[in-house]
């Protein structure tokens, strides 16, 4: 009889409830005998029966103790034996052994599904290489080392090199997406077949960002500018570039709820308002990779202020204006309103304070209100505000200095003085523009200032009437026209008395010259003085004066200096003579030094005795010209040559032409052959004569 054949797994223990022996196979029954002569004697049940059994494929004792089921698979042949105490009537009973069958095992690989952020290169490559689990180990077998015969290498296009992930995939629908792994494997080993039982997957997830950025914009103005992100956290050797990378303000931030329209908002910080909305990240080749990055945008927007430049012009007022009216002449404006602010310029007030500055005010305030501080020239910045917008705290304000002058005030009277003599005039003094001012010159001040003038005879008019000298107290006679104090006096006079007439001394001619020849004939040598020469002596000739130093003052005069007392006049282009006023003239060796005098001498009337004349250039502070000086034996004239000389005549006539009176009187002194004592008036034309 021959046992069953049996088989069994790796690792899994053999059927006994297969041990047996198939009746149908029984061999050498005779005599008509049937298998049941064998089955009714020989039970060949496992462990029950009458059959012992031994598979030459189980484990040994000692494997067992090991964790160890069955034999290897490729440890056989393998065998079923038995053997058995019974016995039959007519036969011997031989045991033929079955086969014994150990099949491999099957071990099965899954490999699992994974995400990972974008650049996470080493995370991805931990996956792939652990993320294959192997199940089916057998027969008490050690996992590391089947893993080790399988050699599982996992793959994937989601990585691409050891440094560098591929770029974040997504669906049609926007939903991430998901790379495979490809597993590579032994398929069979010894004891097992192996086989793949799942795939694995790779998902790449954006990489979450946050950059730190700062934008900074001039109010009003629509540029902006950004930081340079020196150290950005971008992987996978990309970069990212502030000219790519579109910030902008939050859409809901507080910067645009107050742009309001605007090209900007206000000066001021506004804290994490910017935003991102696209762009600026790319790899190493150039190709777009923000769609690998959720990018958070943390930055503040920085509006720095702008300039705005006060233009304020000078001023120019009288000593005494009103601050009101001074405030109406004064003109400012800006430039630089920007961000809509242009259309609003007419709130802005604008302020001068006392129009000054470094503790010099052009006005000051005395008792609860505003005066002109003295003449001068007076620096004062201007301020500006708003009135009711509130627009100017966006801008950097300069500018705004400028100027005021405070000119003199002029004053008007005239004079008009009668008596029987220049010593008892009764002078009337009264406003030409308000002729019935009880007070003509004091009304005309300001501030309740007040002068108290004195009046003096200044030498025969034309018509034979004489003129008047105005004293102020402080500054003796003054001078129509100039500045005294916070004013300018602007006088004329006519004072009527009946003096006897004196006839006029006629002096010697000495040399005669002969009219026109325009040269000088010379004089003599100067006689040795006498006592009864002119230069030595003083006389009254009833129009001038001569005195010598050494005799009239006693004191050690030197002889090269005399002073005479003359009239002096300027004749217009309309040959009419006006008079400038009576001078004592003071001959020096080097120079000619001319001042006013007490005295009031008339115009000279004496005839003509000589002729002599001298072209010359003279030279003042103002200029220089060429002139042609003149002499008749009486008066001495001055005229202009040309335009420069002309002109220098009208610049003088403010301080009535002394400095080209005292240059062209030297030139007669020293080069005309003329003494002091030889004049009776001096003349100087406006035009040709």
């Amino acid at each position: 009889m021959k046992l069953n054949d049996v088989s069994t797994t790796y690792g899994t223990a053999f059927d006994t409830g297969a041990y047996g022996y198939d009746a149908d196979t029984i061999e050498g029954l005779t005599n008509g005998d049937g298998s049941d002569v064998v089955t009714s004697a020989l039970d060949g049940t496992y462990g029950k029966g009458d059959i012992t059994y031994t598979n030459t494929g189980d484990a040994s004792a000692e494997e067992k103790q090991a964790g160890k089921v069955t034999k290897t698979v490729n440890g056989g042949p393998y065998y079923l034996e038995g053997t058995t105490d019974k016995t039959l009537k007519n036969y011997n009973i031989e045991i033929e052994k079955g086969n014994a069958t150990i099949n491999k095992a099957a071990l099965y690989l899954s490999t699992g599904d994974y995400t990972e952020e974008y650049g996470d290169a080493k995370a991805v490559q931990h996956d792939l290489d652990t993320g294959t689990t192997v199940t089916g180990k057998a027969n008490g077998d050690d996992l590391k080392d089947l893993i080790s015969q399988i050699g599982i290498k996992n793959t994937s296009p989601a990585l691409l090199n050891e440094n560098q992930t591929n770029d974040v995939k997504y669906k049609t629908d926007g939903s991430l997406d998901s790379y495979g792994i490809t597993t590579d494997f032994k398929n069979s080993l010894d004891n097992y077949d192996v086989s793949l039982d799942k795939k694995g997957t790779v998902t790449l997830r954006p990489k979450a960002i946050k950059i730190t950025n700062e934008m900074i914009q001039t109010y009003g103005s629509p540029d902006k500018t950004f930081k340079e992100l020196s150290d950005t956290p971008l992987v996978n050797g990309d970069r990212i570039s502030t000219d790519g990378l579109t910030m902008k303000p939050k859409a809901d931030g507080e910067y645009e709820k107050n742009r309001a329209g605007r090209t900007t908002a206000d000066f001021g910080f506004y804290k994490n308002d910017l935003e991102s909305d696209g762009g600026g990240i790319v790899h190493e080749n150039g190709s777009d990779a923000r769609k690998n990055y959720s990018v958070t945008i943390e930055g503040d927007i920085i509006v720095n202020p702008a300039p705005l430049t006060i233009k304020t012009g000078d001023v120019a007022i009288d000593y005494g204006t009103d601050y009101t009216t001074t405030l109406g002449k004064t003109g400012s404006s800006v430039e630089g309103l920007v961000n809509g602010d242009e259309k609003h310029a007419d709130d802005l007030a604008y302020a001068y304070g006392n129009y000054g500055k470094d503790g010099r005010d052009g006005y000051l305030d005395v008792d609860g209100d505003k005066r002109t501080n003295n003449i001068g020239d007076y620096d004062f910045t201007t301020k500006v505000s708003n009135e009711s917008e509130d627009f100017l705290k966006n801008y950097t304000i300069s500018g705004g200095d400028a100027t005021l002058t405070i000119n003199p005030k002029d004053v008007y009277f005239h004079v008009d003085g009668n008596g029987k003599t220049l010593g008892d005039v009764v002078y009337t003094v009264t406003d030409p523009n308000n002729p019935s001012s009880p007070d003509p010159i004091n009304e005309q001040l300001v501030y309740g200032e007040t002068v108290t003038p004195s009046y003096t005879p200044d030498g025969r008019l034309p018509n034979g009437h004489y003129g008047v000298s105005t004293s102020l107290p402080g500054y003796g006679p003054i001078d129509s026209g100039k500045v005294y104090g916070n004013y300018r006096y602007h006088y004329d006079g006519d004072i009527t008395v009946n003096l006897p007439s004196k006839p006029d001394i006629v002096p010697p001619v000495n040399p005669p010259v002969t009219p026109g020849t325009g040269t000088v004939t010379p004089l003599p040598e100067t006689p040795e003085n006498t006592s009864n020469t002119p230069e030595n002596t003083t006389e009254t000739t009833g129009h001038k004066t001569v005195w010598d130093g050494d005799r009239d003052r006693g004191g050690d005069r030197p002889e090269d200096k005399r002073v005479v007392t003359l009239p002096f006049f300027k004749v217009l282009e309309d040959k009419t003579t006006h008079r400038y006023g009576t001078y004592d003239v003071a001959k020096r060796t080097t120079e000619v030094k001319i001042a006013p005098s007490a005295q009031v001498l008339p115009e000279p009337n004496q005839p003509a005795t000589q002729y002599r004349e001298l072209d010359t250039e003279l030279t003042t502070d103002k200029g220089t010209g060429e002139f042609t000086l003149k002499y008749n034996g009486s008066r001495f004239t001055i005229l202009p040559d040309d335009d420069a000389a002309a002109q220098l005549i009208v610049v003088g006539d403010e301080t009535k032409n002394r400095d080209l009176f005292e240059k062209a009187l030297h030139v007669a002194f020293t080069k005309m052959g003329l003494e002091v004592a030889d004049l009776d008036g001096v003349y100087i034309h406006f035009g040709k004569e």
